[in-house]
């Protein structure tokens, strides 16, 4: 394997960068497309000098492999990646870094992406998509409402009510949230720990705005039970132990569906999800620099995105208009409510 040598981007302030993508929106579309068809097959050549590329990846398995081998297929550049869920993600990529060590030349993450871009970007451990000239962007094809903090969401997956088929029946599925509050669900409500993933905080915090303190505290009186994360409330629900589990994505619930389990998922308005970010290790700190923005390029491509979405539940960010009424991408800042929201669920 041959790779280029590494080369230090020069550092920009958020005005020139602005500057910059302001410039390029402004040009036609003929003449972007044709700036950025160049800029792909250049950078096409220098990532298959490199050969190869190597990622860390939060997205479950099958998604991860599917996507990597579409785009080995597409380049021929031999790809592998390590499977982490994503704190403990961050947790390794914070801990290699501030020693020196790069593995990952790029990070598939949900989860405090956006706290985790802005600590790595003031540490140039990371390097902003919007500045690392992706032909996608420089095309314009790219929706820019997912470009985000340096990152780039690649994919959404909406939180929801995870119901039993077997004792919810069609007429009494919830189609609001204060369909929770409804008699017949009194202690029949399965909620994970905010402890088991600070993601749950973005759903409970969107519901604390939409409908106050009197909301949670019917929901309280409703006598919930509490789980430590999602997977063992899940798995309690297509037990039988409870008519409601919440909040609940598509990830979680599909294997159990699979199975034959009786579970289902129903999406209430406002909706909120788990957004996934595609981030870049600094081109400065790794080998395989084109071969990393290649293969963001592909997620952002409408092929990659709906190749790596193409599971049930999870939606390309080409497809909006499919995403639950009412949604909304994460507020900023929530992991900061914390405390906020555990007393409004009642947890101190």
């Amino acid at each position: 394997m041959t790779n280029t040598t590494s080369r230090t981007t020069p550092s920009l302030g958020r005005r020139a960068l602005s500057l910059g993508a302001a410039s390029l929106a402004a040009l036609p579309a003929a003449v972007r497309a044709q700036s950025a068809d160049g800029g792909l097959a250049a950078l096409t050549a220098a990532a298959k000098t490199e050969g190869e590329l190597v990622f860390y990846t939060g997205a479950t398995e099958v998604v991860a492999r599917r996507a990597a081998e579409a785009f080995s297929a597409k380049y021929g550049i031999k790809t592998s990646f390590t499977r982490i869920a994503g704190g403990p993600l961050l947790q390794r990529f914070g801990a290699e870094a501030s020693v020196g060590t790069f593995a990952a030349d790029l990070i598939l993450v949900a989860g405090g992406a956006v706290e985790f871009l802005k600590d790595g970007l003031s540490k140039s451990w990371l390097e902003p998509v919007d500045a690392a000239a992706i032909p996608a962007i420089q095309a314009g094809t790219f929706p820019a409402a997912f470009l985000r903090d340096g990152g780039a969401v690649i994919q959404v997956s909406p939180w929801g009510i995870c119901y039993n088929t077997d004792s919810v029946k069609p007429a009494d599925i919830p189609k609001t949230w204060q369909d929770l509050l409804k008699p017949r669900f009194k202690g029949r409500i399965l909620i994970a720990d905010t402890k088991g993933s600070a993601a749950y905080l973005d759903v409970w915090a969107q519901l604390a705005d939409a409908f106050g303190p009197d909301f949670y505290a019917a929901l309280r009186a409703q006598n919930p039970r509490w789980y430590d994360s999602g997977v063992p409330a899940t798995q309690a629900l297509a037990a039988g132990e409870g008519d409601l589990q919440i909040p609940a994505v598509d990830q979680q619930v599909r294997g159990l569906i699979d199975k034959g389990a009786p579970a289902s998922l129903t999406y209430p308005s406002p909706s909120t999800g788990v957004e996934m970010f595609a981030i870049l290790t600094h081109r400065s700190r790794i080998k395989h620099n084109a071969a990393a923005r290649l293969f963001v390029n592909f997620l952002m491509t409408a092929e990659g995105n709906k190749l790596f979405n193409s599971d049930p539940g999870n939606f390309s960010v080409f497809d909006t208009a499919k995403l639950p009424a009412g949604y909304a991408s994460p507020k900023p800042g929530t992991a900061s409510r914390n405390a906020e929201i555990r007393k409004l669920l009642g947890l101190g």
